[in-house]
């Protein structure tokens, strides 16, 4: 009886070593690199969508955008080894997306009426 247990929990062990093995970069498509590496540059970059010269309030659109391409990287690198994990993190990156969209609409009507 205990050489069965131990035998599954050998091969427990060595499927779970498997599937993480198997996570590798491959799943992300250049895409989803050139959407990172966007994010990044327009992160540090000094040109913003919200033209508020407010200390800290441009951080916030480039905070949601970087976000959003972190958490499609992580989705796409967990792919179908954590399906459960993979479609949070899809939620969550579209979350982002749709604020960052929502502030940066929001930066720039504001920006349109203080110019007025």
């Amino acid at each position: 009886m205990n050489d069965e247990i131990e035998t599954k929990n050998e091969v427990e062990t060595n499927n779970d070593k498997k599937s993480i093995s198997n996570l590798t970069l491959k799943n992300i498509s250049r895409k989803d690199w050139i959407f990172l590496i966007a994010a990044v540059i327009y992160a540090i970059s000094p040109i913003d969508l919200s033209g508020i010269d407010i200390p800290g309030v441009g951080y916030i659109d480039d905070g949601l955008f970087f976000g959003a391409a972190v958490l499609n990287i992580a989705q796409k690198f967990l792919g179908a080894q954590a399906p459960l994990l993979s479609e949070i993190l899809k939620t969550v990156k579209w979350i982002f997306v749709v604020l960052a969209i929502a502030t940066a609409l929001l930066f720039l009507f504001l920006t349109l009426i203080l110019l007025k």
